[in-house]
């Protein structure tokens, strides 16, 4: 009986069909007061803690058995990512998923930065919008600084009061953000992101800046894919 019904539990469990593109998968969970953030992706990429980015349980999405996510003050706190070409979202297809719980729509603050170099219009960022600090923005571009060639920003807020399920992703040359599901905006550019030997930094800019105050969890890249995120999870992203 027993062997039954290990097979059983085997046979439903979930598996994702997209697994080798899982790029970096940061669910941000673990004991209180834990400095440890792993990326469990196939790639097992160093996640650098900065600050004093650590995990809480005094906030978790609605996922099934997770009690925890990752809290960052807003000041110095951050996780980043050495560049990898497995990181390299410059001309692919991708999907760039989170959780969020901010604890401040007043001022704009970083939440994903791929920027290559300093704060200017060229790279891949996720960010509560300086302009409305209640939104999400997603913004990229090539070399040419001037402007970022893909700006959207949604019409729904994220809250200090629930979390949000935020998605970005890219399909040919079109560009799309959502929010618990529902389409946000959607842009068409079919050009190279500047990306190229650029740090993945979450909680903040790169240096530092605009430091994000919250939490965050289950943070999954997946390269070369543009997946459905029409439907809110309701469970961890799985894991093989």
């Amino acid at each position: 009986m027993m062997n039954f019904q290990m097979h059983r539990r085997k046979a439903f469990q979930r598996k994702d069909p997209y697994w080798d593109n899982v790029a970096l998968y940061l669910p941000m969970t673990g004991a209180n007061g834990s400095t440890v953030f792993t990326d469990v992706s196939k790639y097992g990429h160093t996640v650098t803690r900065n600050g004093g980015a650590i995990i809480s349980t005094a906030q978790a999405p609605a996922l099934a058995g997770v009690g925890s996510s990752g809290y960052f003050d807003g000041s110095g706190d951050s996780l980043s990512v050495t560049y990898s070409s497995l990181l390299d979202l410059a001309t692919s297809d991708f999907t760039i998923e989170f959780w969020v719980r901010t604890s401040d729509i007043s001022t704009g603050r970083f939440i994903l930065d791929m920027y290559r170099s300093s704060l200017i219009s060229t790279g891949l960022v996720i960010v509560q919008p300086a302009a409305a600090p209640s939104k999400v923005r997603i913004a990229c571009g090539d070399s040419n600084t001037t402007q970022f060639e893909v700006d959207i920003t949604s019409s729904s807020s994220i809250s200090t009061s629930a979390w949000s399920y935020v998605a970005a992703i890219r399909s040919g040359s079109t560009f799309s953000l959502y929010v618990n599901g529902a389409l946000e905006g959607s842009s068409i550019w079919a050009g190279t992101i500047n990306i190229s030997a650029s740090n993945v930094t979450i909680g903040s800019a790169t240096g530092g800046s605009l430091g994000f105050l919250g939490y965050l969890s289950h943070l999954r890249i997946t390269k070369g894919i543009a997946r459905d995120v029409s439907v809110v999870p309701t469970a961890p992203f799985p894991i093989g």
